[in-house]
């Protein structure tokens, strides 16, 4: 919690992030098929907000590293 405090734009930025998966979800799962996003263009949306979620330093990369 102190390192968001640390950087006031952090929080934002990671709320931006949770909204765009949001979207992603939503325009991928749409009732008509036709209406749904391309699975291609969800990937590279994807990637783009986990680029911008890690650049936040709340995501760690490495997954190696063991969750206790």
């Amino acid at each position: 919690m102190e390192r968001l405090r640390s950087q006031p734009n952090m929080e934002e930025e990671i709320l931006d992030c949770l909204v765009s998966f949001t979207k992603i979800g939503i325009a991928c799962s749409a009732e008509v098929t036709s209406d749904r996003m391309r699975i291609k263009d969800a990937i590279t949306e994807l990637h783009s907000t986990k680029a911008r979620l890690v650049r936040t330093g709340i995501y760690r990369q490495d997954r190696g590293s063991s969750r206790k």
